[in-house]
C-alpha cells in the first residue's frame, strides 16, 4: 500500500522525469503516469504578464483567426481562447474595485463622477446658484409677500383683467386626458412642451391676432453680452447663459421702414437676442418635465433660468434707452417699459413671475418676483394661465411694442436734426468765409492800388 502511495505521489512522479532507460527515455516513459492538471492558483493569474507583452501574441493570434473566419461563421477556437485569457479583463475585474451604482443618477451622492449625471447637472441647477451667481450679479428673487412697486403692479393688474373672446368649457379642460396625463411620469417635457404650445403659447406665425409679434422656433441661447454682469473682476461667479424653451419678442419685420434704418445705424448685436434675430424679447418661458435625472420636473431650476432670461430681457430694453440718453432725446420721448414677464412650469404646476429694475443708488439690481402659483390641470388655473399669456402678448405686441418704435422714431428724428444742424453749421461757415475771402480780396486789391499810385509819383 505504501509502495503504491509513494509511486503516485508528485514527489516521485517528478522523480522519474530524471531517469532514463536504454529501452524508452524518462520522458516518454511518464506518459503511462498522467498527472492531475489543476487550475492555476490566483496569484498566477494576477502576476499574468502586462498588455504591454502580450500584445504580439494577441495581434498573432488575431491575425490566425481572421484568416479561419471565411472558412467558419461561428467563432473559432482561437476566438475563444483569445477572449478567456485576455489580462487586462482578468486584472480590472480582480484588482479595480467597482463603483456602487444607483438606479437614478439624482440619488448619487457624487454626480461630478457621473458622466451622465455630470452632464444633466448644468450650472444653473448648482444648489448655491442663488445665493452666489445671481446675486453677485445683483439678481434677486424677492418674497410673494412684499408689495410690488406701483408701476409694476399696475402692469400685473393689466395682465389679469376678463378678456371679451370666448374661453373653453370648464367640463372640457376636466375631461381633456392629454393635459391630465401630464402630471404623471410620462409628461417628459417634450410632452409638456407640445402640448402648451399647441393649447396656451400661440405661435404669432399661425395666428392673426397676433400679428408683430415674434417666438423662437426652438431653445436658443442668448447672446452673452446682454446677460448682465458684476463689474467685480476678481470674483468669477457668471450667470449661466439663458436658453429659454419660449421666448417672445419681435422681428424685423414688426417694424417700420424708419425703425429699420434706425437699427442699421445700430450694431445687429445691440437689439438682437439669438442667432434667430429676435429683438428686444419680453416674454420668457422654461419648462420643465416629469422623468429621472436631478434636475426633471425642478421648478427651482426652472425659476432659476426665468430669473437669468428676465434680467438679461431687461438689461436689453435699459439699453435702449440709455442710446437715446447718449442722443440727448429723453426729454421728448418716453423710455421703454423694461419690465419683463415670466413663467415657470411642468404638466402640472406653473409659477407666474414678473421682473423689473431697480436703481438703489449703489447700482441697478434686477427683481423678480411670483405673482401667481397654478395647478394647470385644475379648469379655473388653466384658464387663468390662458388669460395671463394672451394678456402678455396683446401688451407686447401693442404698447410695448409701440414704445420701441417711439424710442426708434425719435433717434431716427433727433438724427436727422443733428444732421440738418451740422449741414446749416456747414452753410453758415461757408458763407463766413465767403464774406471774409471778399474782405481780404477788397483789401489786396487797394493795396496794389496805392502801391500803382506812389509809382508813378
Amino acid at each position: 500500500m505504501s509502495s503504491f502511495s509513494e509511486s503516485h505521489a508528485p514527489k516521485a512522479a517528478a522523480g522519474l522525469d530524471t531517469l532514463e532507460s536504454p529501452i524508452m527515455p524518462a520522458r516518454l516513459e511518464s506518459l503511462h503516469q498522467p498527472q492531475p492538471h489543476r487550475p492555476p492558483a490566483l496569484a498566477t493569474i494576477l502576476h499574468f504578464p502586462k498588455p504591454s507583452q502580450t500584445s504580439k501574441v494577441e495581434d498573432w493570434l488575431a491575425s490566425l483567426d481572421e484568416g479561419r473566419r471565411q472558412h467558419s461563421k461561428s467563432d473559432s477556437h482561437l476566438t475563444r481562447i483569445c477572449r478567456f485569457f485576455q489580462p487586462t479583463r482578468i486584472l480590472s475585474e480582480l484588482e479595480m474595485p467597482k463603483k456602487p451604482t444607483s438606479p437614478d443618477p439624482s440619488l448619487d451622492p457624487s454626480p461630478e463622477t457621473n458622466p451622465e449625471t455630470r452632464a444633466s447637472c448644468s450650472l444653473v441647477g448648482a444648489p448655491r446658484y442663488r445665493e452666489r451667481n445671481l446675486d453677485h450679479n445683483n439678481i434677486q428673487l424677492r418674497s410673494m409677500r412684499e408689495k410690488l412697486p406701483e408701476h409694476v403692479q399696475g402692469l400685473v393688474d393689466d395682465m389679469f383683467k376678463e378678456r371679451q373672446s370666448p374661453e373653453p368649457e370648464a367640463e372640457d379642460i376636466r375631461k381633456d386626458t392629454n393635459l391630465t396625463n401630464l402630471s404623471d411620469v410620462t409628461g417628459t417635457e417634450s410632452l409638456v412642451t407640445k402640448y402648451f404650445k399647441k393649447n396656451i403659447f400661440e405661435d404669432p406665425t399661425d395666428s392673426r391676432r397676433l400679428e408683430g409679434l415674434g417666438m423662437t422656433e426652438e431653445p436658443l441661447p442668448i447672446h452673452r453680452e446682454h446677460i448682465p454682469s458684476s463689474n467685480d473682476s476678481e470674483i468669477n461667479l457668471p450667470v449661466s447663459q439663458p436658453k429659454p424653451d419660449i421666448l417672445y419678442g419681435y422681428f424685423w419685420n414688426d417694424f417700420t421702414s424708419g425703425q429699420q434704418r434706425q437699427f442699421k445705424n445700430m450694431n445687429d448685436i445691440e437689439y438682437t437676442a439669438n442667432s434667430q434675430g429676435l429683438i428686444y424679447p419680453f416674454f420668457v418661458i422654461e419648462i420643465k418635465g416629469d422623468g429621472l435625472g436631478p434636475t426633471a420636473g425642478s421648478l427651482w431650476v426652472a425659476t432659476n433660468q426665468c430669473l437669468g432670461g428676465a434680467a438679461t430681457c431687461i438689461n436689453m430694453a435699459e439699453k435702449l434707452n440709455r442710446y437715446i440718453e447718449q442722443l440727448s432725446m429723453s426729454s421728448t420721448v418716453s423710455p421703454v417699459d423694461t419690465t419683463v414677464f415670466s413663467i415657470a412650469m411642468n404638466g402640472s404646476e406653473a409659477r407666474l413671475l414678473v421682473s423689473w429694475k431697480e436703481d438703489d443708488g449703489s447700482g441697478r439690481i434686477y427683481y423678480t418676483q411670483q405673482i401667481q402659483g397654478l395647478l394647470v390641470y385644475r379648469p379655473q388655473d388653466y384658464l387663468l394661465l390662458r388669460l395671463f399669456v394672451r394678456n402678455v402678448l396683446e401688451w407686447g405686441r401693442d404698447r410695448r411694442r409701440a414704445q420701441i418704435g417711439a424710442v426708434l422714431d425719435a433717434a431716427q428724428e433727433g438724427k436727422k436734426r443733428k444732421l440738418d444742424a451740422m449741414s446749416q453749421d456747414a452753410i453758415e461757415g461757408d458763407s463766413k468765409r465767403s464774406r471774409h475771402d471778399r474782405r481780404v480780396e477788397s483789401m489786396g486789391q487797394s493795396v496794389q492800388e496805392s502801391r500803382v499810385v506812389c509809382t508813378r509819383r
